[in-house]
């Protein structure tokens, strides 16, 4: 299986085409990935226009009325 690009790589590659220092492209990233995560803990879903949507995802309780009890 091919593997992704590393985050390295992808600082490098976006710094060269944009013509930013690696400093300035990761610190970037890294303000993208804080946004990212606290607008979607806040909102449930973060949107990055032509690329992608992040949706918070959450697993539901099962009752407890619904589990069989153990009888002895």
């Amino acid at each position: 299986m091919a593997k992704g690009m590393t985050k390295t790589a992808l600082v490098r590659h976006l710094a060269e085409k944009l013509e930013l220092t690696n400093k300035q492209t990761a610190a970037f990233l890294e303000l993208l990935a804080e946004t990212a995560v606290k607008e979607t803990k806040k909102n449930g879903e973060f949107t990055i226009p032509g690329i992608g949507k992040l949706v918070k995802f959450r697993i539901a309780k099962v009752a407890k009325d619904t589990i069989a009890p153990v009888k002895k």
